[in-house]
């Protein structure tokens, strides 16, 4: 049975790439299976929808919203009620039916889900957070103590639950990278920076001003997306440089992470991306809903912890690269445990189940 797939979901700078590109590694194994997928989004005028343009699926832009000062909270991400966004997507779908929702939104609750399900057949959700659902499915591929059980309250009995890092949703690309990985790369002495795909202008500063004084790496500095006049004046910073490499975006990251052997980078869903290859790394919280979880991965001897980029100093950071020793013993040993977390098969594990709701 050839199912039509519906995906809502948002990019933005105030919400980041993250939840669409997930949504995406999804879709393209779902589409891969014969399946149609469309995602319906709102559009905030800022240009992140090309990446579902360019990928080869039906957009549906459910309305228009203009965001003045940035969010302080997930609740507020929609810039408009819960009510009117789900209006808005039930007149796309009085259009043309889908058969199952997607939905990686931390805005829209279980009260959007109340309602939407009157016109959906199957919900199947994506959170990260540890919220009230009420759901076919229930994907949550964070690791926490407790993470097997995150949801015993606050999901129905009949929700299947896909809980941990085996459902991590990567590209297929990382599993095949994860397998060619091999001693001669891990002792490359390239680092990988990267903050996720909107631009942290602020912190990238800090961090040029950091690696311009450690010379004994290389760099490949990936900024996200930034204003034009911004990424113009990081890029000066660097161009008489030749071991740094400066670049907006990257559609290759596996590769990268592949023949690097060390990252910074944000505790976002990259976290898992450099788990499944073995890059060991060094993170920072760029948004408030990471803390845990890279508490717990510091905790866990997974990653090494900088603390909030707002109060991340250079003097720290020019402290840790100067004593970086990425061929020590731990962090072989540490790149043994994060590879075991992460084996790059968890989008096939989760869209098998997803499969499955329509013989439900």
């Amino acid at each position: 049975m050839i199912m039509r797939i519906g995906f809502r979901v948002d990019a933005a700078k105030h919400i980041g790439t993250g939840h669409l590109q997930r949504c995406l590694t999804l879709a393209n194994y779902l589409k891969a299976k014969g399946h149609q997928c469309i995602f319906y989004c709102r559009d905030y005028g800022q240009g992140f929808y090309n990446l579902v343009l360019s990928a080869g699926f039906q957009l549906e832009i459910i309305g228009q919203t203009t965001i003045g000062n940035l969010p302080k909270s997930e609740k507020d991400w929609l810039g408009i009620s819960i009510e009117q966004d789900s209006q808005e997507f039930i007149e796309k779908l009085k259009v043309k039916t889908i058969d199952i929702c997607i939905v990686d939104h931390y805005a829209l609750d279980i009260y959007w889900e109340r309602i939407i399900r009157k016109y959906v057949a199957r919900l199947v959700v994506i959170d990260d957070l540890a919220r009230e659902h009420e759901c076919e499915i229930l994907l949550d591929q964070n690791f926490f103590p407790n993470y097997k059980h995150r949801y015993d309250l606050t999901t129905p009995l009949t929700t299947i639950k896909l809980l941990g890092p085996e459902y991590t949703l990567l590209k297929k690309e990382f599993s095949l990278f994860r397998s060619l990985r091999n001693q001669e790369q891990i002792n490359s002495n390239r680092i990988l920076i990267n903050f996720g795909g909107v631009g942290n202008f602020k912190l990238l500063q800090k961090v040029i001003s950091v690696i311009n004084r450690v010379d004994k790496y290389d760099y490949i500095l990936i900024t996200g997306m930034l204003e034009k006049e911004q990424f113009q004046h990081l890029d000066s910073l660097v161009a008489n440089k030749s071991n740094i490499k400066i670049m907006q975006s990257s559609s290759n990251m596996a590769e990268l992470m592949n023949s690097s052997s060390f990252a910074i980078g944000a505790c976002g869903s990259t976290v898992w991306e450099r788990f499944c290859v073995g890059l060991n790394a060094a993170l920072v919280q760029v948004a408030d809903n990471q803390r845990i979880l890279l508490g717990y991965l510091a905790e866990e001897d997974l990653i090494d912890n900088l603390g909030d980029c707002n109060n991340l100093s250079e003097d720290q950071l020019f402290k840790f690269l100067s004593k970086l020793d990425f061929t020590s013993v731990s962090y072989r040993q540490r790149r043994i445990k994060i590879m075991e977390l992460v084996d790059g098969l968890g989008v096939v594990r989760t869209c098998e189940k997803i499969l499955e709701l329509s013989n439900v």
